[in-house]
């Protein structure tokens, strides 16, 4: 046997239809009225960056690019490792000195933290 097919009996209400167009024509008129007003603000406020970047007043938009980045990250790594392997003397008046750091974690495993150390 066919199968009965039936048409939907109901239409959409165009009063309904209507509405929702005037509201939302109304919702789109009043957000971009009130974004040209906050542009005209911005646009009449002075600059609130009058020292620009050493870049932009030379012109360039963009910083300049890392022509290696490997040799870079290659010198970065140098630099951390000396800083983490090194003894130095941090004031002329020889109070403050930079420790290794293997060096600092036994002394640290030997004597604990200090008194009133956070």
């Amino acid at each position: 046997m066919a199968e009965h097919r039936d048409y939907e009996r109901s239409d959409v209400s165009i009063r309904a239809a209507v509405w929702s167009a005037v509201i939302l024509s109304v919702v789109i008129v009043v957000v971009g009225g009130a974004l040209w007003l906050l542009r005209l603000q911005f646009e009449s406020e002075p600059d609130p960056f009058p020292q620009r970047p050493p870049l932009v007043r030379q012109g360039q938009i963009q910083p300049p690019l890392q022509e290696n980045p490997q040799v870079d990250l290659v010198e970065l790594r140098a630099h951390f490792h000396e800083i983490l392997t090194t003894a130095v003397w941090l004031d002329e008046d020889r109070t403050a000195a930079r420790v290794p750091i293997d060096d600092a974690m036994e002394m640290l495993a030997e004597r604990g933290w200090p008194e009133g150390a956070p």
